[in-house]
């Protein structure tokens, strides 16, 4: 494997990390903000106060944006190997 194919990898291997527990931490947050009761914090961002909730918006944001850097990923070897 090329050393280029090697970083690319372990860049979105470390992205995919990160993403991954930011959904992990969103999705527990509302749970950390209602021990002492419903708090304003969670009434106004977490109570179906807006169409799409924050934690769908990051798992969209994070799949599209998976999907498409794969895509480039593979387009990109593929153009390598084609000129071999």
């Amino acid at each position: 494997m090329q050393k280029e194919t090697k970083d690319f990898l372990k860049k979105e291997l470390r992205i995919t990390i990160v993403f991954f527990f930011i959904i992990f931490a969103a999705k527990f947050l509302p749970a950390l903000f209602s021990f002492s009761g419903k708090s304003p914090f969670y009434e106004t961002y977490y109570h179906e106060s807006v169409p799409i909730g924050f934690l769908n918006l990051l798992i969209i944001l994070f799949a599209v944006r998976l999907v498409v850097r794969f895509l480039i990923f593979f387009i990109q070897n593929f153009k390598i190997l084609k000129k071999k």
